[in-house]
């Protein structure tokens, strides 16, 4: 398992915690970074919080009507300080908080180190954004979350230019999940005969709320022949705990 970050051990130490502002201890300060947590029992196919184990690990509306991926891993919860953190990577384009997000991606590499070899032969695929928002934030925080996870595991990379979204599309972040449900995004696959698109992929992401963008997402990838789909996000949105 690799890790090479690209953030530099000057840059690390240098600046105060992008959270508490606290010096000494570079970007993300041990106390924020012991901060981001999640609940000990989780749906192992949405990431939903559930009150406790069984042999299933599936929340009721899994067993009812499961997702079109397979699994949901992510690092913490949506909580104040782990949406503050990515609110200022991706909103405020604050350098600290990538690199900050960076630190926990290697958290999450350490803690499982088993989980590159269980997804060997999966490839990376970063949540597209719409032209129109990468002309304004200049990057699509995804595909840099992805590049991290490449180098701490070592797994390739589907290209940017293979999965995309038209120039504009609604803003999930500004609906309700009524309305996410309805906000139908047409992902535009672009077949290549020469490389088709890989047989197992696992889809990157910043935050996972409803779960519509991924699931509709999974279901274009299904429709295209793709065999596993697995989903990586940064944060989860975790409802109440759930009954079985």
């Amino acid at each position: 398992m690799k890790y090479g970050l690209s953030y530099s051990f000057n840059a690390l130490f240098a600046s105060p915690c992008v959270l508490c502002g606290c010096t000494g201890q570079g970007v993300l300060c041990d106390a924020c970074r012991k901060s981001v947590s999640k609940p000990e029992y989780c749906c192992q196919i949405c990431g939903q919080a559930i009150t406790g184990a069984s042999l299933t690990l599936r929340c009721s509306q899994c067993l009812a009507k499961p997702p079109a991926y397979e699994h949901l891993f992510y690092v913490g919860n949506y909580d104040d300080r782990l949406s503050a953190l990515i609110i200022r990577a991706k909103v405020a384009r604050r350098l600290a908080a990538i690199l900050a997000l960076q630190i926990l991606i290697r958290d999450f590499a350490e803690k499982y180190p088993d989980w590159g070899n269980d997804f060997a032969d999966y490839h990376l695929l970063a949540m597209p954004s719409p032209r129109s928002r990468l002309m304004q934030r200049g990057f699509n925080l995804p595909w840099l979350l992805a590049k991290t996870l490449s180098q701490c595991f070592g797994l390739p990379i589907v290209p940017q230019n293979r999965v995309t979204l038209p120039f504009w599309v609604k803003k999930q972040a500004k609906l309700n999940y009524r309305q996410r449900q309805k906000n139908q995004h047409r992902y535009i696959i672009h077949r290549q005969l020469s490389a088709p698109l890989p047989q197992k992929v696992v889809i990157v992401d910043d935050i996972v709320t409803t779960g519509t963008t991924v699931n509709q997402l999974s279901q274009q990838l299904r429709q295209e022949n793709i065999a596993n789909i697995a989903v990586w996000a940064m944060a989860r949105v975790n409802d109440s705990c759930q009954n079985y």
